[in-house]
């Protein structure tokens, strides 16, 4: 479970890979402001999100992992490993700033993520698939992480 907290973690410090425009305007949707929850984490073998999930996890969290979102566009990660209350909030690693656009939500702290925004059925969610690589016993593989949190 610290593996699959800690690679939540890391990848809120890695840049989303995206199509989207990055000169999309931004601003702050007060619809997002609040509490979200990590609900899904996993990673997968291959560049696409999808599929059989590595090693055995099946993606589940322990509903500890949370962003919360500022309506002055700041933003602060709690969980149960790193970013622990009440130190957090002084931890600059467990904090940054969010904006919004079209595309959805965009946290920022040491780079910037893109997290896509769907809502179904009255529940919102934001998703980001990180693109990357993984080196063992000499052998590249290519990966995707996935991590989506839910509004609550």
């Amino acid at each position: 479970m610290k593996n699959l907290i800690a690679l939540t973690i890391i990848s809120l410090f890695f840049t989303s890979c995206s199509d989207e425009n990055d000169n999309d305007s931004t601003s702050n949707d007060l619809d997002y402001i609040g509490q979200w929850l990590l609900t899904f984490s996993g990673t997968y073998e291959g560049s696409e999100c999808s599929g059989d999930l590595m090693g055995s996890g099946d993606g589940s969290t322990d509903g500890s992992t949370f962003i919360t979102l500022y309506e002055d566009g700041t933003y602060l990660s709690t969980d149960s490993f790193f970013c622990t209350e009440p130190d957090n909030v002084n931890d600059p690693n467990c904090q940054g700033t969010w904006s919004s656009n079209t595309s959805g939500v965009i946290i920022t702290s040491f780079f910037s993520i893109t997290y896509l925004v769907d809502e179904e059925n009255g529940i919102r969610t934001m998703t980001s698939e990180l693109q990357g690589e993984m080196t063992s016993n000499g052998e590249t593989t290519q990966t995707c992480s996935k991590s989506i949190y839910t509004q609550q």
